[in-house]
């Protein structure tokens, strides 16, 4: 396997159309273009108000930061909250959001239905973690505490909260160790 370390410093920030809230973009896929199979980032919403409809695509949604939220689905209200409250919905819907209590950030992942799966987990790391290489499945990980590095690669960045590795497979590199303490949001990204 192979990484590539994403550094929150680089994260692109993008201000919200309504003016609701900005997005710092972590990654997208492809890099360039707005037609992307996937994309991550963290969410910034300072005010009540809509989220986007992105047709065609899944979403997950972590509450990082902030007293949480309630979003209405068409009169049906889900709360998201503190620690870590996660919900999956489809992007066909634009929820109506209002804030509990102020401010939040959350981690979003957007993917093209028809092309990919993405599923969302928070995991505690306690030391050595081996990645092995799956045809089809690459893994993003986004620090929410801690530090990592990765243990076969001696010139591997300090990973710390708020940054992100993307692990992929690689031919000839059937695993990859991640030495880490402390937890993370993994992302299984898989290809149909």
């Amino acid at each position: 396997m192979t990484y590539r370390y994403f550094p929150q410093q680089d994260f692109t920030r993008m201000a919200w159309k309504n003016g609701g809230g900005s997005t710092l973009e972590i990654h997208r896929q492809p890099e360039s273009g707005s037609d992307w199979l996937w994309r991550l980032s963290v969410a910034q919403i300072d005010q009540d108000g809509p989220f986007s409809a992105f047709p065609g695509c899944d979403r997950t949604l972590v509450l990082l930061v902030g007293e949480g939220m309630q979003l209405n689905f068409d009169g049906q209200q889900i709360p998201v909250l503190p620690p870590y409250g996660q919900i999956h919905f489809a992007g066909e819907q634009s929820p109506d959001c209002h804030l509990i209590d102020g401010t939040t950030q959350d981690f979003n992942a957007i993917w093209k239905r028809d092309a990919l799966d993405m599923h969302v987990q928070r995991r505690a790391m306690t030391g050595s973690l081996w990645c092995i290489a799956e045809a089809g499945v690459s893994w993003f990980v986004y620090f929410l505490s801690g530090t990592g590095r990765i243990k076969d690669d001696p010139d591997s960045p300090e990973i710390i909260a708020g940054d992100a590795i993307w692990l992929q497979p690689s031919k000839g590199q059937p695993r990859l160790v991640l030495e880490a303490h402390g937890e993370a949001l993994w992302v299984k990204i898989q290809t149909r």
